[in-house]
C-alpha cells in the first residue's frame, strides 16, 4: 500500500540508466528499488542505452513497491541523410502497445547494425508512433557544444 507521501506531486526522473546500459551505469535493479523507496518517488523512467534488457526486471521491482515504471530507450539514431550526424533520441512507451512497438524498434537497431553496435535507422523511429512519446537530443551546429532538446507525443 502506498503511503500518503507518494501522492504528493514530486519530480519524476525520466532518464535513469541502469546497469543494463553497458559501460554507462552501475545502478542495479535492487539499488534503484531502494532509491525509489528512500526518496518516496511515485514514478521512475528507465531509459537504458539502445536496449530493453532490464525493462521487465526493473518494472517488476518498481511496481512491487507501488512505483510507476516508465519504460523507454535512449537510442543512437542514424539520420537518413548521408552527411548528417547521428543524434540521441529517447523513446518512451505510453502503454503495453507502445512497449511492444519499442521492442520492435530496439530489435531493428540490433538486427540492422553493420558492425555489431546498435544504431537505430531514423525511419524506424517515426513509423507507427501512436503508442510512443519521443525526446530528441542533438548537437546544434550553430552553437557547437550546446544541446537542444524537444519532445513529441503526449
Amino acid at each position: 500500500m502506498m503511503s500518503e507521501s507518494y501522492k504528493t506531486p514530486r519530480f519524476v526522473h525520466l532518464g535513469v540508466r541502469s546497469s543494463f546500459s553497458l559501460l554507462e551505469s552501475m545502478i542495479t535493479s535492487g539499488a534503484l528499488k531502494s532509491w525509489a523507496e528512500d526518496n518516496l518517488v511515485s514514478a521512475v523512467g528507465v531509459t537504458d542505452h539502445n536496449n530493453l534488457f532490464g525493462a521487465l526486471e526493473i518494472s517488476e521491482y518498481l511496481a512491487g513497491i507501488g512505483v510507476q515504471p516508465v519504460v523507454g530507450v535512449a537510442f543512437d539514431v542514424m539520420p537518413a541523410l548521408h552527411d548528417a550526424q547521428p543524434y540521441k533520441l529517447t523513446i518512451y512507451a505510453k502503454d503495453e502497445t507502445g512497449y511492444e512497438r519499442l521492442m520492435e524498434i530496439a530489435s531493428a537497431a540490433y538486427l540492422e547494425s553493420e558492425d555489431g553496435v546498435p544504431v537505430l535507422k531514423e525511419h524506424h523511429a517515426f513509423e507507427k508512433t501512436e503508442p510512443l512519446a519521443r525526446r530528441y537530443q542533438f548537437l546544434d551546429r550553430a552553437q557547437a557544444g550546446t544541446t537542444t532538446c524537444g519532445t513529441q507525443g503526449a
